[in-house]
C-alpha cells in the first residue's frame, strides 16, 4: 500500500510526525517493513527522530543513483539504501538531499516509489500539489492522508482542495484533522460544517508528549507508550489503529491486527 501525506496550507501541520508515527507504529504492531520517502528535502523530518544512517557506500546517494540508473538492484535490495528510523523496521529516504540535477533526483524518486519492496511506503508530499513530480506521486498512491488544522485558514485551504483538486485523488482522501477540539464541537457537527463525510474522516487530538518528542528529536521514542495504552499517548492509539485500518482493511478482510495481536513490552 502505498499513501501520500499532504496539506494545502502554509506553515506546519505535521505532516511529518503523522508520516513517522504511521510508519513506526505500522512495522511495530504489524511486524512488516514500511518506508518513507518525500518528494523535497527530508532533513526537517530526520531532524525529529532517531536516525540510524545507512554506512559507507549505502549512504552514497550518487552511487545508488548509479545502481537504479542501470537496473542493478532488484525491489527488495532497495530498502539496503535507505535509513533506519530508531530501532524498527521503518526506512526513510532523503534523495532531495542530494547533489544531483533536478531531473535525475524526479527519475531517482519516481523508480524508487515504484520498485522499492514495502508492505507500507508512505510519501510526505512537499511543495505545491499541482507541481509535476508532487501530481505523479499523488497518482501512484492508493490513498491520500490530507492533514490539517481546525481553523479557518486551514478549512478554507481544505474546502479548496475538494473543490479544484483533481477528482481521482479527492475521492482516495482522508481528512486528518491535527489538534482536533474535543470539548468544543462534536465529531458529527465538524465534519457538516467543513463539507466532508465522517466516513473520511479521523481527528488526531493535542498531545503533549507529541510535542515534547519533536522538540527532543526522538516520534520513534513514543512508540512503545503507544503499544502499551500509556495515559500520555493512549488518545493516539486508537486514532493511528484506525488510520491503519482505513488503509488495508475491507469489510470481508481484515488485514490489520488489533490491540490483542499487538507484541507484549
Amino acid at each position: 500500500m502505498k499513501v501520500a501525506v499532504v496539506t494545502n496550507q502554509e506553515g506546519q501541520t505535521g505532516k511529518s510526525v503523522l508520516s513517522l508515527l504511521l510508519g513506526l507504529l505500522f512495522s511495530a504492531t504489524q511486524d512488516k517493513e514500511s518506508v518513507i520517502l518525500s518528494t523535497g528535502d527530508a532533513s526537517s523530518m530526520y531532524a525529529q527522530c532517531n536516525i540510524g544512517m545507512a554506512q559507507g557506500a549505502l549512504n552514497n546517494t550518487n552511487i545508488y543513483n548509479a545502481l537504479m540508473k542501470n537496473a542493478a538492484l532488484k525491489g527488495g535490495e532497495i530498502i539496503r539504501y535507505a535509513d533506519r528510523i530508531g530501532t524498527y523496521n521503518t526506512y526513510a529516504f532523503n534523495l532531495f538531499n542530494a547533489r544531483l540535477e533536478e531531473g535525475q533526483l524526479r527519475k531517482l524518486f519516481e523508480v524508487t516509489l515504484a520498485k522499492v519492496v514495502s508492505e507500507l511506503a508512505i510519501v510526505e508530499i512537499k511543495g505545491d500539489l499541482n507541481s509535476e513530480l508532487n501530481h505523479y506521486a499523488l497518482m501512484e498512491c492508493g490513498a491520500i492522508f490530507y492533514v490539517f488544522n481546525p481553523n479557518k485558514e486551514s478549512i478554507a485551504k481544505l474546502q479548496q482542495y475538494t473543490r479544484e483538486y483533481d477528482k481521482n485523488c479527492v475521492q482516495r482522501t482522508i481528512f486528518i484533522c491535527q489538534n482536533y477540539p474535543l470539548n468544543m464541537v462534536s465529531e458529527n457537527h465538524f465534519v457538516k460544517d467543513i463539507g466532508i463525510a465522517k466516513r473520511s474522516f479521523i481527528y488526531l487530538p493535542y498531545n503533549e508528549a507529541v510535542v515534547k518528542a519533536c522538540y527532543e528529536g526522538n516520534v520513534d521514542s513514543l512508540i512503545p507508550s503507544i503499544i502499551k495504552g500509556e495515559p500520555e499517548t493512549i488518545a493516539l492509539r486508537q486514532k493511528l489503529l484506525e488510520m491503519m485500518q482505513a488503509l488495508f482493511d475491507t469489510d470481508r478482510y481484515k488485514y490489520i491486527r488489533g490491540f490483542a495481536e499487538w507484541p507484549r513490552l
